[in-house]
């Protein structure tokens, strides 16, 4: 037969013999021209993930590649971009033709993300992000069995008495069952022991004696007389209660931190004088030396001590979806979880005790 011919004969007995996997003339000639150019190799199907891992990247020049871009170099991702890296690859092989920017975005994706976090962003980045942690199970505790401490710097100006403006600061005890701010102190300047002190015993004859508390390390908490647990004369341990210090810049460790961002975003941050956490979230108007301010341009001190009693009062009696709350309002869940008398020491008692 003339080749043309063979062709014909041999897709008639094929399609009669498997008629299920029909088969076209043109995808005969198709596959007679792989095997010409490249063998049996060429007539493998290359579809979908046959490929999959391997890079058209020499190695040399992946490892090149990686060694400038898992950089921690402060950028605002965190390090180098992918461009800037295949740019400095290609210098290093210049008689080597590298692939495209994209096959190395590829290449970078393909990195598993808690080594681009450790990498490119540092050690804290990546213990906040990725490493695990154990959720703290509230129903295992009761009211007042722990209550949790620390001090913020509101995010607000104020014109303080004597007229020079600042942001004040915020002491705020938090019980830890329930949510609830037991107690809290706004003052000018910085917290110091006796600021701690005022503030605890506010929340102690308001809510009665913890059996623990979970503290920050900063020093004006572990002084020698307050919560100090080598000292058996401190207040602490006066007081029989336990102290726990919270890992040093570690956020997770402490819930209250938490509480800080609702009380900033719920009421502070409809100020005209909010300006944010940090100068690039500072408005445009606000944007000049504190003493420049005028009169009407920043609330006063006591203005800001009511609108935290105001705020204080909304967030201890608004629902809570947290762990253990079951859309309890803290107030609510406070008095619930009540599982043994609470500690009330007379008012002599707690003189003695600040002394």
């Amino acid at each position: 037969y003339p080749r043309a011919d063979k062709m014909v004969a041999f897709l008639r007995l094929y399609e009669e013999q498997y008629p299920e996997r029909p088969l076209s003339r043109r995808q005969l000639n198709h596959w007679e021209t792989l095997y010409n150019r490249d063998g049996v190799s060429g007539l493998i199907d290359r579809s979908g993930t046959w490929n999959k891992g391997v890079s058209s990247i020499p190695e040399d020049a992946a490892k090149v590649f990686l060694k400038y871009w898992l950089q921690e170099k402060g950028t605002k991702r965190g390090g180098p971009s992918v461009a800037s890296c295949r740019r400095l690859t290609q210098m290093a092989f210049p008689n080597m033709e590298l692939p495209s920017v994209s096959t190395f975005e590829r290449l970078a994706r393909s990195i598993p993300l808690p080594t681009q976090i450790y990498a490119r962003e540092g050690k804290k980045a990546y213990k906040d992000k990725c490493e695990p942690y154990i959720p703290f199970d509230y129903d295992s505790i009761h009211t007042n069995q722990q209550w949790v401490a620390d001090n913020h710097k509101l995010d607000v100006l104020v014109r303080f008495p004597d007229g020079h403006v600042d942001r004040p600061w915020l002491i705020c005890w938090m019980d830890r069952r329930s949510r609830r701010t037991v107690g809290f102190h706004i003052i000018e300047g910085e917290p110091n022991a006796d600021h701690i002190l005022d503030s605890f015993m506010d929340a102690v004859k308001r809510c009665g004696i913890p059996e623990s508390v979970l503290l920050d390390n900063g020093k004006d908490y572990v002084v020698h007389d307050l919560f100090n647990r080598e000292n058996a004369y401190s207040l602490a341990n006066e007081m029989k209660i336990q102290v726990t210090n919270a890992i040093k810049f570690n956020a997770k460790a402490k819930p209250i931190e938490r509480l800080f961002g609702t009380l900033e975003y719920s009421l502070f941050i409809h100020t005209d004088s909010y300006i944010g956490s940090n100068p690039k979230k500072r408005a445009e108007r606000l944007n000049k030396p504190n003493n420049k301010f005028k009169e009407d341009e920043i609330i006063s001190f006591d203005e800001c001590k009511e609108m935290m009693e105001t705020l204080n009062d909304l967030y201890n009696n608004t629902p809570h979806k947290g762990g253990g709350m079951r859309d309890r309002t803290p107030i609510r869940a406070f008095k619930e979880e009540i599982t043994a008398p609470l500690k009330i020491a007379p008012p002599q008692l707690l003189a003695m005790y600040c002394q």
